[in-house]
């Protein structure tokens, strides 16, 4: 017998319930982002995403619900670009659903339509209609009409749900179904990009490598139903590869280098970092860890982003040598002071907010900073005592 895909559990809910009658109807349309937008008189005629949303109905054809979020202006610009990729190659994009309203205003019947799911791409394409963003280096308004009229005769699908019995309630469930989906993670975004982008097939191929330490980077047992660590792999690659600025997983701030080629000599300049970290790790593994928390060695939010900006960094008043050695030491700290890089993390007292809690190069860049003086005997005992930094073990020397 040819195993189930669903979850036993799953089954065994489902069928305590009977077949329900049908609450609704959908109504499957098409229409051009150009008849969307359309003005008259200067001024929106079907949908405006910049609307405030008071409650009050306004004359529009469709209308983004109080529920909805606004979501143009929460996008990456990365993102909002590649979108609109995505309508001048003729891509599809995932459709929009709305909902048949209706109500009195004023003795008069008002008819429209609530975006339940899709607002948030409507109000970026509306966004970059209205010269909100650049694409291509290039505005809407500065296209030549060819382009233009490519981008206004993109047609998007509408389903629009109605019914003669149709409930306040069954919209709201309506939107919490079409919400309720577990969105595209990190790694999932670059497995499935494996042929097209260098940066992937470059992780994948590190993993494979024979300096690479599988069991420390918790890439042993990576495979199709086990990729998550694969953005941390990323993350590491586009640093040595394309520069500080790319030490993340996320793929938003990876997107512009994805397709780019990797440069020449990242090979070797990877296989002497990993020497280099390993051998750090090497030393301080030897020594017993009595912090609860876990040394994440494979995290570039962790100890491998510090480590692999400092072996980077070529104003650091380090030798490579010199490298290896203050980390061994910092690490030994950490593996036995709690508080010290976990726990309340004394050691970035006294750094801005933003930079204890975000990982971009100047954080990594202000960061480093504590760590040298940390590390500087002449300056840590004032450093330490000005923030209170916790690196002793209580009555013992580390």
């Amino acid at each position: 017998m040819a195993q189930s895909n669903y979850d036993e559990e799953d089954v065994i809910e489902i069928s305590q319930y009977t077949i329900p009658d049908q609450e609704m109807e959908i109504e499957r349309y098409e229409i051009s982002l150009g008849k969307l937008f359309e003005k008259k008189d200067g001024k929106p005629r079907r949908f405006d995403s910049r609307i405030e949303r008071t409650g009050e109905i306004d004359i529009l054809e469709y209308r983004i619900p109080t529920r909805q979020r606004y979501g143009a202006t929460k996008w990456q610009l990365c993102d909002k670009q590649l979108l609109i990729d995505s309508v001048f190659k003729g891509f599809p994009i995932q459709g929009i659903t709305s909902s048949k309203q209706s109500a009195v205003e004023k003795g008069q019947p008002m008819l429209w339509k609530d975006i339940e799911d899709g607002a948030s791409r409507l109000g970026v394409l509306q966004a970059y209609y209205e010269d909100g963003f650049p694409y291509c280096g290039k505005k809407f308004s500065e296209l030549n009409v060819a382009h233009q009229k490519r981008f206004e005769q993109y047609v998007i699908n509408i389903d629009n749900v109605s019914g003669d019995n149709i409930t306040p309630e069954a919209i709201d469930e309506v939107f919490q179904r079409l919400n309720r989906g577990k969105p595209l993670q990190d790694a999932d975004r670059y497995y499935s990009m494996e042929r097209i982008s260098p940066l992937v097939q470059t992780a994948l191929k590190l993993m494979n490598e024979p300096y690479w330490d599988k069991k420390i980077m918790k890439t042993y047992d990576f495979g199709d139903k086990k990729r998550q660590i694969l953005p941390e792999v990323c993350a590491l690659v586009a640093t040595l590869a394309f520069g500080e600025e790319y030490t993340s997983g996320s793929s938003g701030r990876l997107y512009p280098i994805l397709r780019l080629p990797i440069p020449d000599g990242f090979w070797e300049k990877t296989k002497n970092f990993c020497a280099h970290y390993f051998r750090i790790i090497d030393r301080v593994e030897k020594n017993e860890r009595i912090v609860n928390s876990q040394m994440s060695w494979h995290k570039t939010s962790k100890q491998l982003g510090f480590i692999l900006h400092d072996y980077l960094n070529t104003s650091s008043p380090h030798s490579l040598k010199e490298k290896e050695d203050m980390w061994v030491d910092i690490m030994k700290i950490a593996r036995t002071v709690e508080d010290f890089m976990y726990g309340r993390q004394t050691i970035w007292n006294g750094l801005p907010k933003g930079v204890r809690q975000n990982f971009f190069k100047n954080d990594y860049i202000k960061k480093l900073e504590r760590i040298y003086e940390f590390y500087n005997k002449e300056t840590r005992e004032a450093l330490c005592k000005k923030e209170v930094i916790i690196w002793q073990v209580k009555d013992k020397q580390p």
